[in-house]
């Protein structure tokens, strides 16, 4: 966070969105109280979801505008 100038306070500040919540707690509560399989089967559709979202991203993007600060 630091390379993109966001502080320890502003990261602690920012508040999750509910699907962000509730996605995490799942995750959290599955890691906790079902074994390894089922802890990496609960894991797995982020990948996805994550592919999705950076292809979307990267399309909506103009050349330099996601770079590094600096």
């Amino acid at each position: 966070m630091r390379d993109f100038g966001i502080t320890a306070e502003q990261l602690a500040a920012t508040l999750l969105t509910a699907a962000c919540q509730h996605c995490t707690s799942y995750l959290v509560a599955t890691a906790w109280s079902a074994p390894y399989p089922v802890a990496v089967a609960a894991l797995l559709p982020c990948f996805g979801i994550y592919a999705e979202v950076g292809r979307d991203i990267h399309a909506r993007s103009v050349a330099g505008t996601l770079a590094r600060p600096g």
